[in-house]
């Protein structure tokens, strides 16, 4: 269906949730903040974006947190020539499990069996010139890096790369899907105050065509009517490719094609529950803290910090690398002629100290200080940047709203005026007016139609502004962010009525 024909209506009760995801789409402003999240191809290429950097860090946490079964198979062949001349080879398979926290340490456990077989060249009597034989065995070790340990240093470090990499697909996702819900919306205003300028331009025409079916009406200016028709029918033209432009615009960013069948919907105008909080001090306060709680980029940015400042202790007590190691070995069986240790059991332990490379220690903790102070003056421009747009957009919708009643009467104002011109104009035995004058009556009538229609545009895309920057759009897609870096944004009803 054509863009310029595609149908519009104006409800009260735009259509909302699962039924706006399905064609026919229903266009308002509710249902496009959905449909930018389901449908917009940017939108899901930066969704599937960090859904992979994601991946990585799970994959790289669990790259290091690993419980593994193993085999192993040992052999070693010696020849002794001081010890009676012997030659021999020995054997040994276990069978085991290890378990590798992320932390560094390692839990260790296995079983199997030894044996082995040696050879004599010097034989003593009552000596046996071979001796063979094989035993069972039962060893467990667990080994723990300390807290400066090398190993848990680099882990967190290849950790804070993985998380960087998480976090900026996170923010680049977050910052995607405003930008986008921003430009649909804008372009949905466009269109409808597009459609505004059309209809204002038919009520024009209207009222052309019945000055000129008056039976009053002055043959003489009968060319003159006729050429102001064709040049408002010219610049309504106009008017329609522009509409028919944000239409298109807007189902591009959507991610809908325009063969799809698509209903525009528009609601009256009446006033965002954002007027009345902008009046106040504390409505203005309350947006801003709506917008710290919904916005998931504060809550990504303070897990950053977090990640920078463990960082630093890491590098702040990394001095020396301590691993403590503690090792068991228990001989469950064998043949006791040939294995003395049978039922016999070892236990160890050891410590290992290691002074760190300074330099390595002291450039981690400046990075580390580095990226904290970064983190939070992203924080704090976000913040000022969030409390700059609503102060900004707050009052322009309150300076718009508060005009809009003037406006209001001002086409009155100017409809009554035509309607007099009109009737003077007509009067047989009046000449006081001419054809121009009724044509500059009905020019200012549609001036202060364009404007109220200006207004009603100007007030939709304030509270469009709002909605973003106080992350209501985030709240109003049902949007998941992952705890780890970012927050939960459960899905709710509207913050407030869309202006119209």
């Amino acid at each position: 269906m054509p863009a310029a024909t595609r149908p519009v209506v104006v409800t009260t009760q735009p259509v909302i949730g699962l039924e706006a995801l399905t064609p026919p789409y229903h266009l308002n402003v509710l249902s496009i903040v959905t449909l930018v999240h389901e449908l917009s191809p940017l939108v899901r290429a930066s969704y599937e974006e960090k859904v992979a950097a994601q991946h990585g860090l799970e994959e790289f946490k669990v790259n290091l947190s690993r419980l593994e079964p193993y085999t192993r198979t040992d052999a070693l062949t010696v020849k002794y020539p001081n010890r009676r001349d012997a030659e021999g080879a020995t054997g040994e398979t276990v069978l085991g499990i290890e378990k590798e926290t992320y932390e560094g340490a390692i839990l260790r456990v296995e079983g199997g069996a030894s044996t082995s077989h040696f050879k004599y060249g010097q034989v003593g009597e009552g000596e046996e010139p071979a001796d063979s034989g094989g035993g069972g065995v039962l060893r467990a070790r667990v080994e723990v890096p300390f807290l400066g340990s090398r190993k848990r240093q680099n882990r967190v470090i290849q950790q804070a790369y993985q998380e960087s990499s998480a976090r900026k697909a996170e923010l680049n996702y977050l910052a995607n899907f405003q930008t986008y819900v921003t430009t649909a919306l804008t372009y949905y205003h466009y269109a409808v105050w597009y459609l505004d300028y059309i209809r204002s331009y038919d009520r024009k025409l209207a009222e052309m065509a019945k000055l000129r079916k008056d039976p009053r009406f002055k043959s003489k200016d009968q060319s003159r009517l006729e050429s102001e028709a064709e040049t408002v029918r010219t610049v309504q033209d106009q008017y329609a490719a522009s509409y028919r432009e944000y239409l298109l615009r807007l189902l591009a960013t959507l991610g809908i094609t325009p063969d799809d069948q698509v209903v525009l919907e528009e609601e009256p105008y009446r006033p965002s529950d954002y007027v009345d909080k902008s009046r106040t001090r504390e409505g203005i306060e309350q947006m801003i803290d709506d917008a710290n709680r919904n916005n998931p980029t504060f809550r990504v940015l303070k897990n950053a910090i977090k990640d920078a400042e463990l960082q630093r202790s890491q590098a702040i007590l990394g001095k020396l690398d301590i691993t403590v190691y503690f090792e068991g070995t228990h001989f469950a069986f064998g043949a006791a002629t040939f294995e003395d240790r049978v039922d016999g059991w070892e236990v160890g332990g050891g410590v290992s100290v290691r002074l760190n490379d300074q330099r390595v220690l002291t450039a981690a903790r400046l990075k580390a200080e580095a990226q904290i102070r970064q983190f939070q003056a992203q924080m704090e421009a976000e913040r000022l940047t969030t409390q700059r747009q609503i102060t900004t957009e707050s009052d322009q919708l309150r300076s718009n709203h508060d005009m809009r009643p003037q406006l209001v009467q001002l086409v009155q104002q100017k409809q009554a005026e035509y309607d007099e011109t009109v009737e003077l104009y007509l009067d047989a035995h009046s000449s006081v007016l001419s054809f121009e004058d009724v044509t500059d009556a009905l020019g200012r009538l549609t001036t202060a139609e364009l404007r109220l229609a200006s207004n009603r545009c100007t007030c939709g895309m304030s509270v469009a502004s709002l909605m973003a920057a106080t992350g209501e759009v985030y709240r109003l897609a049902g949007m998941q962010v992952d705890d780890g870096v970012g927050a939960e944004v459960v899905s709710g009803a509207s913050a407030g009525d869309e202006d119209k």
